[in-house]
């Protein structure tokens, strides 16, 4: 605790974190700073006291006048003198008004009392700032001056409300900005239950005089002083001056009996030329039977007012527009210039039905802006037709039809770090490229995928980083198409070392790119063996000229791929192909469709005789009627499932060319997934154009073996791969073989029925 004491005019004085006592009594131009603490800080003229945090006292009693008094935060006391400035701060604070008068009292937030003079009249009167009826109150101290609600007489001026000790006729506070009635619950006068009438105040309307029944005139303003802000126990009547001017015992105004408003109730009686002006006495009384009366005076007049008009208008908007994004502005004129309150009266749509509609309008300027920038998706609703009203102060109004087309906004790519490329898009889409083999020398057969570094599961850990997760990467990522080995496919299936190209959507974020050699990430996930996998700028650079179309060159250009930024729609039947065991064609979702064999027909480098084909199965894992891949009786199943119009022979007893396959109907709503019966190409039969399956309806697996996409097949040994859209590849050995996987490639050429 510190006790500190001005010595001389100009000094600063700062108390500790405890309770201090700061006095620059008799001196002039101090500051005080009270800091923690519950603090008393004295004044002395033309001072500044800050008591800060705590609940301070602030005392300018005894001081020559002209200080400011800050209590700051806490439940402060401040007194004033003659033309003090307090400001109580938050908190509950108390602030008396001194004796010298002029004073300043500024409550501040919260439940603040205002002490308006304590035991004698100011010289002049004090001014409150900032009462606030329903949360401060009011006090006179020393009961020689009123002890009642009745001893005070209250005045209406154009700065607020004057406050008048009737008896003596002594002005003693004003409160600045209040305008309503003060009541008896404003102020703490003990004992005061005397019930004290009404006031009612007069008022003036003007009213058009063709104004129909049920026209609001207006309403005066009545309170009774016994109750509260939040509550009225009035009854209001019009007691005279209500003329009936056309007899008929209808009078030309009504009034709420419980709130007061007065309006139109007969329209006849309106007459500009007969009674142009309504002077109707309203009488307000409370349930004792106290009241008051006032005047409404109604003056008619010949309303020429116009409606406004609202032109017709279009904008546009890109999807995705952040909300308070700038629309347009409606325009509406009004011939005798009125302010005009603009709205949205019809198709605002919610269109991702959150609750809120898509767009705002400011009411006073007509200014359309973006209120949920997740409705404005062009590939939902390309266009809105909204119907804008605007309305002047008499209810005449018109609308206007305010087209609002939604521009298409379509992702974006760049180079991003470490051989990356960055998307932008629109919230909810993503960017779709098209791969294509430019150009193979590898020496073995690779997979090729992507994922997206800032959608997966790695907790923002990246390639190269320590503690990077590759099988978590591969869990999210997405297979592009494996590619053959360079020589072979140079030596005998020379169309699949550059052209075959696979269209992908899905792309969003940061794209990170993996290779995995001899091995696929349907194995990798499978076994958890990572030898082959490498990601990124270990193996990848990445160059652009436009941001559209990216080179990638793996391994030093061993391989090369093009990536384009594309609109165009993944070819049917892919949707699925860059899955975990998604070799398949998926048609769930789209109608019928026929396919023919591409490439000329089916290429192999096989020794031995292959057959391939078609067959459904009920889900992407591969199920068939209950039974899982791996099963017992799982390839018979296979074998009935067979489209036997889609089976193909390649290898050692000839390649079906694309001729011999002809068109095959594939049925909408299905998935159908490529199979291989190894040396099974002797059951096909081209005398007939079609082929005899071995016989599995006793449930029984053929004696060759059946290769599908899923790795159960073969103990978990992967003997299928993409090479492009709609394009496979199958491996014919058992255990993988020599996994050259050129034993039998074929391409299906789907297309809508």
């Amino acid at each position: 605790m510190a006790e500190l004491f001005a010595t001389e005019d100009g000094q600063i004085l700062t108390g500790t974190l405890e309770n201090d006592i700061l006095d620059a009594t008799g001196f002039s131009d101090n500051t005080l700073n009270g800091l923690e603490g519950d603090d008393e800080l004295f004044a002395g003229t033309n001072g500044q006291l800050f008591g800060n945090e705590g609940n301070d006292s602030l005392f300018g009693t005894a001081g020559g006048g002209g200080n400011s008094l800050d209590g700051g935060s806490g439940n402060d006391f401040l007194s004033s003198n003659t033309n003090d400035t307090l400001i109580g701060g938050t908190g509950d604070d108390t602030l008396s008004a001194g004796g010298g008068g002029d004073n300043s009292l500024t409550g501040g937030e919260d439940n603040d009392l205002f002490i308006l003079t304590s035991g004698e009249f100011p010289a002049s009167i004090n001014f409150i700032e900032d009462f606030t009826q329903g949360d401060d109150l009011l006090s006179i101290g020393g009961t020689d001056i009123a002890n009642s609600y009745g001893d005070l007489t209250f005045t209406l001026t154009d700065d607020g409300t004057l406050i008048t000790v009737t008896e003596f006729d002594q002005d003693i506070a004003l409160l600045r900005g209040f305008f309503g009635l003060l009541r008896v619950s404003d102020f703490l006068f003990p004992d005061d239950d005397e019930n004290y009438p009404p006031t009612v105040r007069d008022a003036t309307f003007e009213l058009d005089a063709n104004s129909p029944n049920g026209t609001s005139v207006g309403t005066l303003f009545a309170a009774d002083p016994n109750d509260t802000p939040d509550e009225t126990s009035l009854t209001f009547d019009i007691t005279a001056g209500n003329v009936d001017g056309d007899g008929d015992g209808i009078t030309p105004f009504a009034i709420d009996a419980e709130t007061g408003e007065i309006t139109v109730a007969d329209s006849d009686d309106l007459d500009l030329e007969t009674l142009p002006t309504f002077s109707l006495e309203v009488t307000a009384t409370d349930p004792d039977g106290l009241s008051d009366t006032g005047t409404a005076t109604v003056d008619l007049v010949e309303d020429s007012n116009e409606p406004p008009v609202v032109a017709d208008d279009t904008f546009s908007v890109p999807e995705a527009s952040a909300n308070g994004t700038f629309v347009g502005t409606v325009v509406a004129t009004d011939p005798d210039d009125d302010a005009l309150t603009f709205a949205i009266a019809s198709g605002n749509v919610d269109a991702d039905g959150d609750g809120i509609a898509a767009f705002a309008i400011d009411e006073s300027t007509g200014d359309i802006t973006v209120a949920d920038s997740d409705d404005l998706d062009f590939e939902t609703r390309d266009r809105f037709e909204l119907v804008v009203s605007a309305t002047d102060p008499d209810g005449l109004s018109d609308t206007g039809e305010i087209g609002i087309d939604i521009t298409d906004v379509a992702p974006t790519a760049s180079l991003g770090p470490d051989s990356t490329i960055d998307i932008s898009a629109p919230p909810g889409e993503s960017a779709t490229f098209r791969y294509t083999l430019e150009g193979n020398t590898a020496p073995s057969v690779f997979e090729i995928g992507f994922f997206d570094q800032q959608d997966s599961d790695l907790g923002g850990v990246v390639p190269g980083d320590a503690g990077f997760n590759e099988i978590a990467a591969l869990e999210d990522a997405t297979t592009i198409f494996s590619v053959l080995a360079g020589g072979d496919a140079l030596e005998v299936l020379p169309q699949l070392l550059s052209g075959l190209a696979r269209t992908i959507p899905d792309h969003g974020g940061r794209i990170s790119y993996y290779v995995i050699e001899d091995a696929t990430r349907d194995e990798v996930l499978e076994t958890g063996d990572t030898d082959g996998l490498s990601f990124g700028s270990d193996v990848l650079e990445i160059v652009t000229a436009d941001n559209e179309t990216f080179d990638l060159s793996f391994f030093g250009g061993d391989l090369l791929v093009t990536a384009d930024l594309t609109g165009d729609v993944p070819p049917l039947g892919t949707n699925s192909q860059g899955n975990v065991e998604g070799e398949s064609i998926d048609l769930r979702g789209s109608g019928n469709a026929t396919a023919t064999l591409g490439l000329g027909g089916v290429d192999s480098f096989a020794v031995f005789d292959n057959l391939a084909g078609l067959y459904v199965v009920d889900d992407l894992n591969g199920t068939i009627d209950g039974l899982a891949p791996g099963q017992d009786g799982y390839d018979a199943a296979v074998l009935e499932r067979a489209l036997e119009d889609s089976l193909m022979r390649g290898g050692s007893g000839g390649n079906t060319s694309a001729a011999e396959f002809g068109l095959l109907a594939l049925e909408g709503g299905a998935i159908y997934a490529p199979f291989l019966l190894s040396e099974g190409g002797s059951l096909f039969d081209s005398s007939n154009g079609g082929s005899v399956l071995p016989d599995t309806s006793d449930g029984n697996d053929p004696d060759f073996p059946v290769y599908t996409p899923f790795l159960a097949s073969d103990g978990g040994i992967d003997h299928l791969r993409v090479l492009g859209d709609n394009t496979f590849a199958f491996e014919d050995q058992s255990g993988g073989g020599d996994r050259d996987f050129n034993d039998f490639v074929f391409q299906l050429q789907i297309e809508v029925a």
